[in-house]
C-alpha cells in the first residue's frame, strides 16, 4: 500500500473522487467527499490529500474564501495538521537512523516535496520553538532540521 492508499484507508469514512478542478485548487473537501485534481503529481496528491483531511479533522464552516482571519486561521490549522499526520517526528528519528542526510532523501521517505518538507519543520519550529527534546533526540529546527540523539546519563 502506498502513502496515499495508506492515508485514505485511516479515513473510510470519506469519499475520494479524481476531478478536474479550477486552475489553482489541487483539492476540496466538502462534508464527506475529498476532491483531488487529476493531474497532480504523487507528492503534490499526498500534499493536498492531508491538507485536505485536515480540513475534516479541524475547519467548520466554507473556507473558500480566506478574505477574514478567522478564515485564514482554520487554513493554517489544516495544512499544519497535515504536515503533522505526514512528517512526523518518529519519522526524523527513522530518516536519522537510515542516515539520510539530504532534503531530497527525507522528503523522498516521506513522498513530499522538498519545499512542504520545509514548511513542516518551519511548523514544527513555530510550535515547539528552535529546540525540542523528544524520546531522547534533540530536534535543532534552525534553518532546516539539525537532529542529534541525546546522551544517555550514567549515575555512579
Amino acid at each position: 500500500m502506498n502513502s496515499i492508499e495508506q492515508l485514505m484507508s485511516e479515513y473510510p469514512q470519506l469519499n475520494y473522487i479524481y476531478t478536474r478542478m479550477p486552475e489553482g485548487l489541487p483539492g476540496l473537501i466538502i462534508d464527506k467527499t475529498v476532491y483531488l485534481k487529476k493531474d497532480l503529481t504523487y507528492q503534490k496528491e499526498h500534499e493536498t490529500l492531508a491538507e485536505e483531511i485536515g480540513h475534516y479533522k479541524t475547519s467548520v464552516g466554507d473556507l473558500t474564501s480566506l478574505d477574514n482571519a478567522v478564515n485564514r486561521k482554520q487554513e493554517k490549522i489544516a495544512r499544519d495538521w497535515g504536515r503533522m499526520k505526514i512528517i512526523t517526528l518518529d519519522g526524523l528519528i527513522s530518516c536519522y537512523k537510515l542516515c539520510m542526510r539530504t532534503a531530497q532523501e527525507v522528503a523522498d521517505y516521506f513522498d513530499v516535496s522538498v519545499k512542504y518538507l520545509f514548511e513542516a519543520l518551519e511548523m514544527y519550529k513555530r510550535k515547539f520553538g528552535v529546540i525540542y527534546s523528544y524520546r531522547g533526540y534533540t530536534f535543532i529546527f534552525d534553518r532546516g532540521l539539525i537532529l542529534n540523539k541525546e546522551s544517555e546519563t550514567i549515575e555512579n
